[in-house]
């Protein structure tokens, strides 16, 4: 074996298996209204400048911050993130969540929507046109506000929360909000497919026909798994926890925590891509059980009915609003140090620029 893969999947291997245990242990000792409330909603908060920050910062430094070792960079990069979920959080709270706090679920699918929106942005439209900006500062900032700008236009316009508890600025947009949340998720997992597939040709396309053509896909693709999860399973919210969440979740450790050194090798690229899906579904899956299962262990009076749905939240939550975002920030803003051993210059083969940042 290429000895280049062979480090690269050990490093994934030490990064997943540490980052995946602490959250776990972390998020189940948290008391499950304090995860699903103000932790989950502020992680979500910040993690829109995760994303900026990866995608337009972290894998081209330049300047002073080039010069910086990783973790000097990450812990720049993180007092920025925090910095700017706490002021979204406040701002959210004043506007959309109508002052009434964090834990409620407009707020919770507000940053959501907000979450889905910048990965639209930064990755598949690569922050067009806002990277034509001469000032990488001034673009970010540009992203940043077009980020939250299109989430609000989205949230009001699909978003209806008819008979969910009132907040003051309850929207009532054209969808129940339990539908339109769990498509929107599920159009995110078209993320990963370009790269799963290595690009496929569309590698080759420049913006913003790049953009056009993988929101499609994203459209399609969403529709398609949201149809077929909710004739099977029949609840937007059981469709949530077990179908996007793991492809969101296996799909950034297969992706990006192991560099996309599993299959990256494979010449073939569609079966490349057939078993990458395949793989990063069967890595969410158990990791969405192992979640649920010790959520159980801690709290054993949790209930899974709606109205409340507070099993799945939990695991939503503590899956995608608090590993999901660990997992990212450590993986690609602090470049995996110090568990990630720097790997030798063969290591672009299976790490390749294609490999999609989350």
């Amino acid at each position: 074996m290429n000895p280049a893969v062979s480090l690269t999947r050990t490093n994934g291997m030490v990064v997943a298996v540490t980052i995946v245990a602490t959250c776990l242990l972390i998020t189940t000792a948290i008391p499950v209204p304090t995860l699903s409330g103000p932790i989950g909603v502020f992680v979500l908060c910040a993690l829109p400048t995760i994303i900026m920050l990866d995608g337009m910062w972290a894998g081209a430094p330049d300047g002073w911050l080039a010069k910086q070792h990783r973790l000097v960079r990450g812990v720049i990069f993180l007092v920025i993130v925090l910095a700017a979920g706490a002021i979204v959080m406040a701002v959210a709270n004043a506007t959309i969540g109508g002052g009434q706090g964090p834990s409620t679920p407009e707020m919770a699918m507000f940053t959501i929507v907000s979450v889905v929106m910048a990965f639209w942005l930064v990755n598949m439209w690569q922050a067009w046109p806002f990277r034509l900006i001469k000032s990488k500062i001034g673009a970010t900032v540009a992203v940043f506000l077009a980020t939250y700008i299109i989430a609000t236009i989205v949230y009001y316009a699909f978003f209806n929360f008819t008979g969910f508890p009132p907040v003051g600025s309850e929207p009532y947009g054209l969808f129940n909000a339990w539908y339109a949340l769990t498509y929107l998720v599920c159009f995110l997992t078209a993320m990963f497919l370009p790269p799963a597939f290595g690009f496929l040709g569309m590698g080759k396309l420049s913006q913003p026909l790049l953009g056009v053509v993988w929101t499609v896909l994203c459209l399609v693709w969403g529709a398609i798994i949201f149809g077929i999860g909710l004739a099977i399973a029949g609840d937007p919210v059981n469709v949530l926890v077990w179908v996007p969440v793991p492809l969101l979740f296996g799909g950034l450790i297969v992706l990006v925590v192991f560099r996309d050194s599993i299959f990256g090798h494979i010449k073939a690229l569609a079966l490349r891509g057939v078993l990458t899906t395949v793989l990063s579904y069967a890595v969410g899956v158990g990791l969405v059980w192992l979640y649920g299962h010790q959520v159980i262990v801690a709290n054993p009076d949790i209930t899974a009915d709606p109205p409340t749905y507070t099993w799945q939240l939990w695991i939503a939550n503590a899956t995608l609003a608090f590993t999901f975002p660990l997992l990212a920030l450590y993986s690609n803003l602090f470049g995996q140090w110090p568990l990630r051993v720097a790997a030798p210059p063969e290591a672009a083969e299976v790490a390749p620029e294609e490999a999609t940042a989350a």
